[in-house]
């Protein structure tokens, strides 16, 4: 062991594993409840381990993940590259193509929408470290040297340990966390042989004292059940001494590893947090807010449901009756039949679903989607207003909160790609190449990418998030911001001009087609050279008629809306009258 290691052995690190252990215990309340937001997250239909056992008809947490997480990680970032101090500005946009190949090439996007989802139920985690051999070479006395390369990965909140003593994330002690490696490659690897001899295969993982994991893997052949003898290890993060120790729980009597961090200042791990609390590490959930009425909606859900199973009709009669209820039984609809004694043969209605508790049931509802943010608009669930102007604005107020969980998704984003592009373009051995569009051409050329044509990245270089390359775009909404933009494009058309910039029609014309799905546009249009134009730009059509004349009419649509709706519903249910324009939105008929 190395003479940093041996600053861990004894005492400091029996603190340092005691410390561990009492921070884990710390978080078992965190981590349940980070459980059971999962598991109404999955319902009860999803995989064994991770579903409830009460039915969730109504999955409102689903729907709060799915369409926070459609507008905040829906693709890949895109980064952009601006070179410091007078640097040249080819050598940011190769280092800038490169970067975004790189993101493509791992696909970030599919790591942070499971970061995301994580950060409803508790927090986000991302690592980014040197873990991962990309290729070997060959060194002077003949040896092969592996080249190590970096990696970003989601680490689960349940894999997660950090200083519990501390009140300030960034005041932390130490963070760590768990994972799993072959156990042949822990012996064979950089760790102290003297450790990995006494390491033996796990026989269950994922396990803490007192959690539903402890009967979930009980099993004393569960190492049976891997094809690869595997290994428990965990990384904790020093920040204080800038050191990365690796420990095993199976011998914990001195340190696997322990090596100098040469990653950026913020550490191997970035966290997701939505909503801090003053003087907690974890941060507040959106899930966690959303529960109480999740489980509300779905409870009384169940109650209405149960309501309408019972529901029936069933006919009584007296002993002296039996013949007037079999003629009864058999009377078909609309038929005359003798009765011997009218009034002994009653009908016995069991009621189904109360309708106060549908109408507090919608109501419910109603709250949840309002208290998530709006999702009807944020989701495109209906139109909330009875103008297109007023959507407009219901749309910009509802994307505030949104904006927020924007921003803090792509600060996160925007440090997991700044500790990507600093162990990628400090690598000495760097050799990579990829391509890029020369500009206004359309054309890809290949570049080298190495420390020689770079320079330093930590110092030449600022790394950004597009705020908008991660969202999801509808074709309607391309659609819109094509429009806007030839709107754009109609006023400077005259300074376009003089500077020899022309429109290209055609394309603008294909871009309409595909937005649309309007694919028989091509056949109404027939697209030819510019030689084949006549000298004043096109054939004569008909004249423009001198006089236009256009009509504009205001359509009232009262209540046409999600909420409009549900509140008419509820005024129903509850026994108010309903007027006639409530009655047409009910019934569809709206007009």
């Amino acid at each position: 062991m190395n003479l940093i290691g041996q600053q861990f052995e004894g005492r400091r690190f029996r603190r340092l594993v005691d410390a561990k252990h009492a921070s884990r215990k710390a978080s078992e309340q965190a981590l349940e409840n980070y459980r059971d937001l999962r598991k109404q997250y999955v319902g009860k239909h999803g995989p064994d381990k991770f579903s409830t056992e009460n039915k969730v008809p109504i999955n409102l947490l689903e729907m709060l993940v799915q369409i926070n997480t459609r507008n905040l990680a829906s693709n890949n970032p895109k980064v952009m590259v601006n070179g410091k101090f007078g640097v040249n500005k080819s050598r940011a946009a190769d280092i800038e193509a490169d970067i975004n190949q790189i993101i493509k090439e791992i696909d970030l996007a599919e790591m942070i929408r499971m970061i995301v989802v994580d950060a409803h139920f508790l927090m986000g985690i991302c690592k980014v470290a040197i873990n991962e051999v990309q290729g070997s070479y060959e060194t002077p006395d003949g040896s092969r040297m592996e080249v190590m390369g970096p990696t970003a990965c989601r680490v689960s909140p349940e894999d997660w340990v950090h200083d519990s003593t501390a009140f300030d994330r960034k005041k932390a002690t130490f963070t760590g966390d768990r994972y799993i490696m072959a156990l042949e490659d822990v012996k064979e690897g950089p760790f102290d042989p003297k450790i990995t001899k006494h390491l033996v295969a796990a026989n269950r993982f994922r396990v803490d004292p007192g959690t539903d994991y402890d009967a979930q893997y009980d099993d004393e052949n569960w190492s049976d059940r891997h094809f690869v003898e595997q290994v428990e290890l965990w990384d904790l993060w020093l920040p204080r001494e800038r050191l990365i120790v690796t420990m095993s729980d199976d011998f914990d009597e001195k340190p696997l590893r322990v090596v100098e961090w040469d990653g950026p200042e913020t550490g191997p791990y970035h966290l997701l947090c939505f909503e801090d609390i003053p003087d907690e590490f974890f941060p507040l959930a959106p899930g966690a807010v959303m529960k109480d009425l999740h489980l509300l909606a779905n409870t009384l859900f169940n109650k209405a449901g149960r309501q309408a199973t019972r529901s029936k009709v069933n006919h009584i009669y007296s002993d002296g009756a039996a013949q007037d209820a079999e003629r009864l039984k058999n009377a078909n609809d609309g038929e005359y039949i003798r009765s011997d004694q009218p009034g002994a043969v009653n009908t016995v209605i069991t009621p189904g679903v109360d309708q106060t508790t549908l109408a507090f049931t919608i109501q419910v509802q109603s709250l949840f989607k309002e208290m998530g943010g709006n999702l009807d608009v944020l989701g495109g669930l209906g139109p909330q207003s009875e103008t297109l102007g007023q959507d407009q604005l219901i749309t910009a107020a509802a994307s505030k909160r949104m904006q927020d969980m924007q921003a803090r998704t792509i600060k996160f984003t925007k440090s997991i790609v700044t500790a990507l592009a600093h162990f990628v373009y400090t690598d000495p051995l760097l050799e990579r190449t990829t391509t890029r569009e020369v500009a206004d051409t359309g054309i890809e050329v290949p570049v080298r990418i190495s420390p020689e044509t770079i320079g330093d990245p930590k110092v030449d270089y600022l790394f950004d998030v597009d705020p908008y390359s991660m969202q999801y775009q509808t074709p309607a909404q391309k659609m819109n911001t094509l429009m806007q933009t030839m709107g754009l494009v109609q006023q400077l058309l005259p300074f376009m001009q003089q500077q020899g910039i022309t429109l290209k029609v055609e394309e603008v014309m294909r871009l309409v087609s595909r937005y649309t799905h309007f694919e028989e546009l091509d056949e109404i249009l027939s697209f030819v050279s510019s030689d084949q134009v006549g000298p004043q730009g096109g054939s004569h059509g008909p004249n423009k008629p001198p006089v236009t004349k256009r009509v504009h009419e205001r359509i009232n649509r009262p209540g046409a809306t999600n909420r409009g709706r549900d509140q008419i519903l509820m005024q129903h249910l509850s026994g108010g009258k309903l007027q006639d324009s409530e009655k047409a939105v009910l019934n569809g008929s709206v007009k």
